[in-house]
């Protein structure tokens, strides 16, 4: 009998994950553990194709986080009388409000990281949209979510520009000499399938897959440097041009260069190999992590933010281009005008974007007020380890909906350039600097 997912035993005797939910199956006098895990395996086998959370949403009393001692937005916003009001409602990909908070509910990782560092208050949203339509359906406790994550934006009469012309971005010089390395990513989901949470069947995973690597390979034709090679997981058996998935010397590969992603960044981890892999250029400059938080992640690394920026143009370009053009399978991105590219994380909506930017300023790492410094030039200190590496400091540009990727990417130039400003001045020798022209409140004092 084939086996999936996880089986485990009990106190009321076997448990087996079903559903989103674990069905208790009662131990019978005349049964052996071994008739139940056959009775297990079974479920789990005719579940496969149909693997959804519930079906009906239990009354709002019953939910977790009514009696939740660390409130989140979405519960901050959530009411009974709303929760009764969306009830029994459904969208075209069949979720339920309970879709959306189940997969929060549900993580018990301490570890998991849905929402992008550096981004305060973010990491206690409490939900997600099951699909595309969540917004639209739903959108009593979506509408207030996504102004709260995006400073006042407006998601019923707000119209949200896309721009990935790299040729708009200002200043076409060396990024100011002062920034030592750049990570752009960019989430993305496609149109009419559940989304990367615990929603998902293994079908639409295996779906995902083939979809988004066949666009990816489309790329070198039109640009040489992007050509690439997917890695299915090691042990995968849905891409069928690689069974079994990449091999345990190319997984060390992906691992020690920090591209591959394990079950702590997922919220589904039933059958986790299963649909997943790294999409990656020969060249190294860009990869595609597929169905890991999102449908798609695109990461462009490099020493130059504009060079990232022009992969990650080419990239998402590129491949939305494929996607529309495919004759068997055409296919989208998810996007509306008021939302631009939707993703699960209400969050990332608009332009998907996460833009971290590592400068080389030693005399700036120094200052115990440098975090309201950066807020001056409008970035993000992002705190922690990441941070703490002696005369390099981390950023986070915002990407908040209504702002374009050309903007953000502007933005950014913009305060790298405030922020070099006086880091050379400060390492001129200069003991305190008045940045009066900026702010006349602000004071800089160097060692």
């Amino acid at each position: 009998v084939p086996t999936y997912g996880k089986v485990t035993f009990g106190e009321t005797g076997l448990s087996v994950a079903y559903p989103g939910e674990i069905e208790k199956v009662k131990v019978a006098k005349d049964k052996t553990w071994v008739d139940l895990l056959a009775k297990a395996a079974r479920q789990w086998w005719k579940a496969n194709s149909e693997r959804r959370p519930r079906e009906k949403e239990p009354p709002y009393t019953d939910l977790p986080f009514t009696n939740n001692t660390a409130p989140t937005i979405c519960t901050e916003n959530l009411t009974k009388d709303m929760w009764d009001g969306m009830f029994g409602r459904i969208t075209a990909g069949k979720m339920r409000i309970y879709h959306c908070v189940a997969p929060t509910l549900a993580n018990k990782k301490p570890g998991i990281q849905v929402i992008p560092p550096g981004l305060p208050d973010l990491t206690r949203v409490g939900l997600l949209a099951a699909d595309e339509h969540c917004y639209v359906v739903f959108r009593e406790l979506f509408d207030p979510i996504v102004r709260e994550l995006h400073g006042g934006y407006d998601p019923v009469e707000g119209v949200h520009a896309t721009n990935l012309d790299p040729t708009k971005v200002d200043n076409a010089g060396p990024d100011h000499g002062i920034i030592v390395g750049c990570k752009i990513t960019v989430r993305r989901s496609l149109s009419g399938v559940a989304a990367a949470t615990t929603c998902m069947t293994l079908d639409e995973k295996a779906e995902v897959e083939a979809v988004a690597v066949k666009a990816l390979q489309t790329l070198k034709k039109t640009e040489p440097w992007a050509a690439g090679q997917y890695f299915p997981m090691l042990g995968s058996d849905t891409y069928a041009e690689k069974m079994g998935g990449c091999t345990e010397e190319e997984t060390e590969v992906l691992k020690a260069d920090g591209v591959l992603f394990d079950q702590s960044h997922c919220f589904d981890t039933r059958d986790f190999v299963q649909g997943r892999g790294v999409w990656r250029t020969k060249d190294k400059q860009l990869h595609v992590l597929i169905n890991k938080e999102e449908h798609a992640e695109f990461v462009a690394q490099g020493p130059s933010l504009h060079t990232c920026f022009q992969n990650m143009s080419k990239a998402l370009l590129g491949t939305d281009k494929a996607l529309k053009a495919d004759k068997k399978h055409p296919s989208q991105w998810a996007h509306s005008p008021s939302l631009g590219f939707i993703t699960a994380c209400p969050a990332t909506c608009g332009t998907g974007m996460v833009l971290q930017i590592t400068l080389k300023a030693p005399k700036l790492a120094k200052r115990p007020d440098l975090s309201a410094l950066a807020a001056r030039a409008g970035l993000r200190l992002i705190e922690g380890d990441a941070s703490a590496k002696g005369d390099q400091v981390l950023l986070l540009c915002p990407s908040p909906l209504g702002v374009s990727e050309v903007e953000v990417v502007n933005k950014a130039l913009e305060g790298v350039a405030f922020l070099s400003k006086y880091e050379k001045m400060l390492a001129g020798g200069r003991g305190a600097l008045w940045l009066w022209d900026d702010h006349p409140k602000v004071c800089v004092t160097g060692a």
